[in-house]
């Protein structure tokens, strides 16, 4: 009899070192007159063979994973409503962020995994309107996916999970297509802070690249967007921090460095008056609360 093993997927374990990663690609393609462009970072990826049952619950993490079983396959349950997925053998999955889950695989699975991120040029997470199991579509030979896994070939990893993410917008478009434009009318801000540190940025910066006032750029941003600046750059800010502090290897100095602080002493002034508790707190509690 297959002996049953239970364990909790903890946020140490979860955590990815976002300064040692596998590798990182970046795509620029268009969709019908629209130019768009994703880049996806590969933290990890393996081949996982499980003889016996298991049974883990994972902390809801800010990446992505790709799932593909060979054969047999596992069960997916979600924390928050108790929704239920039988995960198939030859079907690749995308696991989206942000949602505890309990997963039991089943005897003998043979899973191809990767845990990545999927940015799209205004440098929010691709899939953040997607479901939370995204059943993929891809022309791409099984053997080829097989064969990419156990040569350890990271490039053709992302290049798989690129092909993915952009076929998830081309199925999507009709409802994206309106988002993306609206944010179109903001390119330079998003290019701008697609290259600068999160702390390094403010308003007046991004309503220079527009060549407005601040005021000025401040009323359109909203109009457009639906939040102020200085709200989207908060929450940029505190989105970056959460992944560095509480699902990387990194120190909370380096966090401070990565987020383009010049000393820590600035670090914890500027976190602490964003949420409201210091660097070391905001982790501990984060700890507690997946």
């Amino acid at each position: 009899m297959a002996e049953n093993r239970c364990g909790f997927i903890s946020a140490e374990e979860e955590r990815y070192n976002t300064t040692l990663y596998e590798s990182s690609l970046k795509l620029a393609f268009n969709i019908g007159d629209f130019q768009a462009s994703l880049e996806s970072t590969l933290y990890c990826y393996g081949i996982s063979v499980r003889p016996d049952e298991e049974q883990y619950l994972h902390v809801a993490s800010p990446f992505s994973r790709f799932w593909f079983f060979e054969e047999n396959g596992a069960v997916i349950r979600y924390e928050d409503d108790g929704t239920v997925f039988l995960l198939r053998p030859g079907q690749r999955y995308v696991v989206t962020p942000g949602h505890p889950f309990h997963i039991t695989y089943l005897p003998g699975s043979v899973l191809y995994y990767a845990h990545f991120s999927m940015l799209d040029w205004t440098g929010q997470r691709l899939f953040r309107h997607a479901p939370r199991l995204l059943e993929c579509e891809t022309s791409l030979p099984e053997t080829i996916l097989k064969s990419t896994w156990s040569a350890r070939c990271a490039g053709g990893a992302l290049s798989l999970l690129l092909h993915i993410g952009v076929r998830y917008l081309f199925q999507d478009w009709g409802k994206l297509r309106g988002e993306y434009e609206l944010c179109a009318r903001f390119k330079p801000v998003f290019e701008l802070i697609a290259r600068t540190p999160p702390a390094q940025l403010r308003v007046g910066i991004l309503a220079d690249s527009m060549h407005m006032t601040q005021a000025a750029f401040s009323r359109s941003f909203r109009a457009v967007m639906g939040i102020s600046p200085k709200d989207f750059l908060r929450k940029y800010y505190l989105d970056r921090a959460d992944e560095l502090l509480c699902f990387s290897g990194s120190s909370i100095s380096e966090t401070a460095r990565l987020l383009g602080h010049d000393d820590i002493h600035n670090f914890f002034h500027a976190f602490k008056r964003i949420a409201g508790v210091s660097p070391a707190e905001y982790r501990s509690n984060r700890g507690k609360n997946s």
